[in-house]
Parts: C-alpha cells; sequence; structure tokens
C-alpha cells in the first residue's frame, strides 16, 4: 500500500537534512537496518523529483559557530507543494526516525539544539502531522516516556509540547527568522 503526502518543497528539504544522520551509516550496516534504508529511499525520491537543498552559512552566531540556512534550489520553488509517494513500511520509519529526531534535539541533557536544527524539528513534526492525517494512525509507532509532541485532534496536527516549542522559538529568534 501507498500513502500519498503532500508537503512543501521546503518542509521535504528539511525533513531530508534532518534524515541526513541515519543516511550517513555505512553500506554494510545499511543492508541490517531497514530505517536506513528508508532514508535513502526517501532521499532518492527527493532527488529524482528535482528537490535539492544545502545549508549556506548567513552569519555567526558564536566564535567558531556558524549560522546556517537551508537553501531550496532545483525544480521546485521552496513553498510549492510537492507530493511524494511512499510505500507504508516506508513511511513507517520515516515516522520512527521522525519520532527520534525530535526525541533526541529536544533533550536538553544531549546538548544545545543548533540554529539550523529548528527547522528540522518542525519539517519532524510537520511530516508526522500529514502522514497522520493521510492514512490510519498505526503508522506512526507509539513512544514510552514524556511526550514532546501531542496530538491536537482539533487542529488535527501534532504540536510540541510546552518545553520542545519554547527550545524550537529560542532558536528561531536567535536566528532571526520565523517558525512560520
Amino acid at each position: 500500500m501507498e500513502v500519498k503526502l503532500n508537503l512543501p518543497a521546503r518542509a521535504w528539504a528539511a525533513l531530508d537534512a534532518a534524515l541526513a544522520f541515519f543516511r550517513s551509516a555505512p553500506g554494510d550496516i545499511l543492508s541490517a537496518r531497514p530505517l536506513m534504508r528508508h532514508c535513502r529511499f526517501l532521499h532518492h525520491l527527493l532527488n529524482k523529483s528535482g528537490l535539492r537543498s544545502s545549508y549556506v552559512r548567513v552569519g555567526s552566531v558564536a566564535p567558531g559557530r556558524d549560522l546556517l540556512r537551508l537553501r531550496v534550489h532545483g525544480e521546485h520553488s521552496p513553498h510549492q507543494p510537492l507530493e511524494i509517494n511512499l510505500p507504508s513500511s516506508v513511511a513507517r520509519g520515516l515516522a520512527e526516525a521522525c519520532l527520534t529526531i525530535i526525541e533526541v534535539q529536544t533533550d536538553a541533557e544531549l546538548g544545545q539544539l543548533l540554529d539550523h536544527e529548528a527547522e528540522e524539528l518542525l519539517a519532524a513534526k510537520l511530516f508526522l502531522s500529514e502522514l497522520r492525517r493521510t492514512c490510519v494512525r498505526r503508522l506512526i509507532p507509539q513512544r514510552r516516556g514524556r511526550g514532546l509532541i501531542v496530538w491536537d485532534e482539533r487542529r488535527r496536527e501534532y504540536l510540541f509540547t510546552a518545553q520542545a516549542a519554547w527550545r524550537v522559538q529560542q532558536h528561531f529568534l536567535r536566528a532571526g527568522a520565523s517558525p512560520n
């Protein structure tokens, strides 16, 4: 079964950047890890559709720490909707990766969140929201412990909990950008 997901090109690019950690695994490990294969599969689909992105330096936050912004280029404008068809197993794997990204990057004990990662967190949350709206809830794995995102039935989207939302907002303010 395939799942059709429709997100802005910039959100797909930010999600692809967020999943780069999973894609960077060596080839011999890749064959044993479906999650890594799913991230590479999405990367391949985005490249095939003509979507390219890269981070560019736009300033400095502190000595030795650059301020980066995602630049989307290729055949799609950043705000243009882009529909991607994913097999349900790949969509579930990507949902698991998105939950991991949100849990790790918003954990204060694991270090400071980088400014450019705030957009990646928003893309992960947007992907999960679109996945839940588009198909059945069972494609999103359930996690134990404290949740950093919660489903808002009225808005029909995932929202960051107060702790995670505050951290993301602070990083956008420091970067001089808007989360919208």
